[in-house]
């Protein structure tokens, strides 16, 4: 079966890891191809028999026309977080892996699809990043559509009516017995994350987040987040550090430091028990919200993580009264302002850039996250934060 659909612009997806049963094997391959007026896709899927699966180190090959540099970049960030290993190869005579090749677009298959020999990843000048390249790659290992996840209806709302209708297919989503997801939390700053106006026919939104602080700041990440990196070592890492650590926020051991855990971002130390790193000028990071409200202001040229706790079964209300900030063209993590107010800090939270005033939000859990990170000194932001009293039930009709 083939499926082609059309891109308006180049789009960050996938965020788990297909299931395949074995008796059949589903094959998906991805194209994005340049054109005067969109960005091709293919999608197809044919049975197979037999289930391949990656063995490390992966052999790669650079084709002539590929920039090399960034395919090793890319593959560096990727060994960097995770165990997974590449080796490069100087000849594709009885190779198998990958080889990235200048004549196929921007296309990868899903998964390996052979043991005998190499497949291809396509890269062209539209994704000739180091994002792209990883994007490619992860492709390569199985990641999947983000906002396919089973439990994506809690997160996003497809907007049918704004999607190219041969289209509309494509944002099925996957049941539970199609893919594993290792109970990590939705993400919507994963590499894998689409962005809001994918397939659109009219320019309107076509994924929507349900949480309104996330509007316009969906598929733009940089590079693998916490829980892209963290996917891929439960997948093929697991049994790299047969003792475990305990780590805490949601960190993991380590599986290129079996001493270590994993830490996810705002948090550091053996344990990920600490906040920071922090830049010389933050002042207190170990901050607590009480029923009289409390103010944090931080300004300049500095990198600052802090943390704010109250009682168990409270939450934390807090209001940014005034900020100016960095004004990237997207606003993503490490540039500006970062509010984890999630339970699980492991995904990305909530980010401000620019100049604002009277921005409103509660914690999910009784303590928060912040990361500032300003790059000029008129950059700053002035947060008001306080305890809310927890509900209490009595009972009664």
């Amino acid at each position: 079966m083939i499926v082609t659909l059309y891109f308006y612009q180049f789009l960050f997806v996938f965020g788990f890891f297909k299931l395949t049963h074995s008796n059949t094997t589903k094959i998906n391959y991805f194209s994005y191809e340049n054109s005067e007026s969109s960005i091709v896709r293919r999608k197809r899927a044919i049975l197979r028999k037999q289930d391949f699966q990656w063995t490390f180190p992966i052999s790669y090959y650079v084709s002539k026309g590929v920039n090399a540099d960034y395919v090793n970049l890319a593959i560096k960030g990727i060994e960097k977080e995770t165990c997974i290993r590449f080796k490069k190869i100087d000849s594709l005579v009885n190779a198998t892996g990958l080889n990235f090749v200048s004549n196929q677009g921007c296309s990868s298959f899903a998964g390996r699809v052979e043991n005998t020999t190499y497949q291809e990843v396509g890269i062209v000048s539209g994704c000739n990043t180091t994002a792209w390249i990883q994007h490619m790659i992860l492709h390569s290992l199985g990641l999947l559509h983000e906002e396919d996840r089973p439990d994506r209806n809690r997160y996003v709302i497809i907007k049918k009516g704004n999607i190219i209708k041969k289209k509309i297919s494509s944002f099925n989503k996957n049941t539970p017995n199609e893919v594993k997801t290792y109970n990590l939390m939705y993400d919507y700053g994963s590499l894998m994350q689409s962005n809001g106006t994918a397939f659109s026919k009219n320019g309107q939104p076509t994924v929507v987040p349900i949480n309104r602080h996330f509007n316009r700041r969906i598929g733009f990440a940089r590079g693998l987040s916490f829980n892209d990196a963290k996917l891929l070592n439960l997948h093929y890492c697991y049994s790299k550090c047969p003792i475990k650590q305990i780590c805490d926020n949601l960190g993991y051991s380590n599986p290129n430091d079996c001493t270590r855990c994993k830490c996810p971002g705002n948090y550091m130390g053996r344990n990920c028990e600490l906040i920071g790193p922090n830049s010389p000028g933050c002042g207190r990071v170990y901050l607590r919200g009480t029923l009289n409200a409390k103010y944090l202001r931080v300004g300049g040229v500095k990198n600052c993580h802090y943390q704010i706790k109250t009682f168990p079964r409270s939450r934390i209300r807090m209001l940014i009264e005034s900020a100016n900030l960095p004004t990237p063209k997207h606003c993503v993590i490490n540039t500006g302002l970062e509010i984890k107010y999630f339970r699980d800090k492991t995904v990305m939270g909530a980010t401000y850039c620019g100049i604002f005033y009277y921005h409103e939000l509660t914690s999910a859990g009784y303590h928060v996250s912040i990361h500032y990170n300003g790059f000029e000194p008129k950059n700053y932001f002035k947060l008001k934060y306080w305890r809310r009293r927890p509900r209490i039930y009595y009972g009664g009709v």
